[in-house]
């Protein structure tokens, strides 16, 4: 959070300089993404008031049902009406298996991984 706190001082300072600084990696010898950077920043700005509650919800796969609407994507917008799920529909394009099989597959690995996570 301490760097959360920093890069946020940073940009209401207008000092981009720091933040770039911030956020390279000598290690590796580059940047952290900018889009994680914005995404920690922004979902900070959000605090509930004291004796008060903030909810949090999950729209799922939103980027990629507006990226299929703003591109006027009927097939995958249509996986959308159908209720699937966007990434097991992009699976089984890439490999040819069906969707059911894909979904079984994930739901019982998820099941196995919630069960051992219980005990």
């Amino acid at each position: 959070m301490d760097n959360v706190v920093k890069a946020r001082n940073a940009v209401y300072a207008n000092s981009y300089d720091e933040l770039m600084k911030m956020f390279y990696d000598e290690k590796k010898k580059k940047f952290y993404s900018p889009l994680i950077i914005a995404k920690n920043l922004i979902r900070t700005v959000f605090v509930a008031p004291p004796g008060k509650r903030f909810n949090v919800c999950d729209l799922n796969a939103i980027e990629t049902r507006v990226a299929a609407w703003f591109a006027q994507c009927e097939s995958l917008l249509q996986v959308f009406k159908e209720g699937k799920d966007p990434y097991i529909a992009f699976a089984v394009k890439m490999y040819a298996i069906p969707y059911e099989k894909i979904y079984y597959d994930l739901k019982k690995n998820l099941d196995k991984v919630a069960r051992a996570a219980a005990n």
